[in-house]
């Protein structure tokens, strides 16, 4: 049984992960992986440097495209706030940007959070690997006890319509604007999406797709048609697919 994504490592660990990554490779600019790997402190791009990258990725601190990576504008509020406060809505933030994080977050605002999260986690809502449900527990509590939004057991309630409109803007920006009567208004949109994923294909096309189904359109059952739109897409542009066939999406 292969476990719904969720980032390997919390968020504190993340972030000192970040302040290395600025110390090394600054703000600005587009880096390989491999530098990336290096530059937070891996020797190599190995399994594990890849993991962290990905779990940079999944928190909002690395923005992604194709191959390359890039400091994001959340991860600059952190490391430079302008505020007293820009540091902790921003950790809020990163903290509830993973698809599994936020849904948990979601769930039980305001509420104590359960004992057995765990037992939870492997319902088929949340779709947790057994194996894992112990690790992703211990990573999700250490997080938002960090960004401050888990106190005395609860989860803090948060004002979730401004922390979750980012991905959810970026997801309504790649839908071309129509004067049509039966287009959906912005607004809709977000009424009926609380948590969306924009992922950039090798070819350049952009897919937006409900986190909650992260596994599934990446590497599960929709992986299929992803990888045929992709063939598709770099057969018109004139390409082979054949050398972005073995390229991780995450």
């Amino acid at each position: 049984m292969r476990s719904k994504a969720y980032p390997n490592i919390d968020l504190s660990t993340a972030v000192r992960r970040l302040e290395l990554f600025n110390k090394s490779l600054g703000t600005v600019g587009s880096h390989q992986r491999e530098g990336v790997a290096i530059a937070i402190g891996f020797k190599s791009l190995s399994g594990p440097a890849s993991r962290a990258i990905a779990a940079l990725v999944h928190y909002g601190l690395l923005n992604r495209t194709r191959d390359t990576y890039s400091m994001s504008a959340l991860a600059q509020t952190i490391i430079f706030p302008t505020l007293p406060t820009d540091r902790e809505e921003a950790l809020k933030e990163a903290a509830i940007t993973p698809a599994l994080f936020s849904e948990i977050t979601k769930e039980y605002q305001g509420k104590p959070l359960p004992d057995l999260l765990g037992n939870i986690l492997i319902s088929p809502k949340y779709g947790i690997n057994p194996k894992v449900r112990d690790e992703v527990v211990e990573i999700f509590k250490n997080t938002i006890t960090y960004a401050g939004i888990l106190e005395n057991g609860v989860i803090q309630p948060l004002n979730l319509d401004d922390v979750f409109s980012t991905e959810i803007d970026k997801a309504a920006d790649v839908v071309p604007s129509t004067n049509s009567s039966n287009s959906t208004p912005r607004t809709a949109q977000k009424s009926i999406v609380s948590d969306v994923r924009l992922t950039r294909l090798p070819s350049g096309i952009e897919i937006a797709f409900p986190g909650s189904l992260d596994f599934e359109v990446l590497t599960g059952e929709f992986a299929s048609e992803v990888k045929a739109l992709e063939l598709k897409a770099q057969s018109l542009l004139g390409k082979g697919f054949s050398e972005h066939k073995d390229e991780e999406i995450d």
